[in-house]
């Protein structure tokens, strides 16, 4: 479950700028991510649709805010060790607060939106 916590953001922590935080987590662990329940879709008005038609495949959408961890594997066991490894990566990110991983994330959205200073290297101060 996604803890209940006014003004932070933490479907954009886990996710990244433009999805780079979640593919390289999807990566490093083996693991796929979803961020499903209600507040899962950008579009308030698109999700409130989906929901109120029970449109087949967003039934999760009357759920409360969680992330769906799957893993495929050799054996049960494998599975078991990449779950648990991405669990623990996913449930440091649940964590508000302003660390290494969040500059790190502000520096890739410069990077990627041009402003990123190489010579302070960090971001512009938002």
């Amino acid at each position: 479950m996604v803890p209940e916590h006014p003004n932070y953001n933490f479907i954009g922590r886990i996710l990244g700028p433009r999805g780079i935080s979640v593919r390289q987590l999807e990566a490093s662990s083996g693991c796929g991510i979803l961020i499903r329940g209600k507040g899962s879709v950008k579009n308030a008005e698109r999700e409130e649709r989906l929901r109120s038609k029970n449109t087949p495949g967003f039934e999760h959408l009357k759920e409360p805010l969680h992330v769906l961890i799957t893993a495929e594997g050799n054996d049960e066991a494998e599975c078991d060790t990449k779950l648990d490894k991405c669990k623990r990566r996913i449930e440091k990110l649940l964590k508000p607060e302003y660390d290494e991983f969040k500059r790190r994330q502000l520096a890739q959205l410069a990077m990627i939106n041009g402003t990123y200073d190489a010579t302070r290297g960090i971001p512009p101060a938002i």
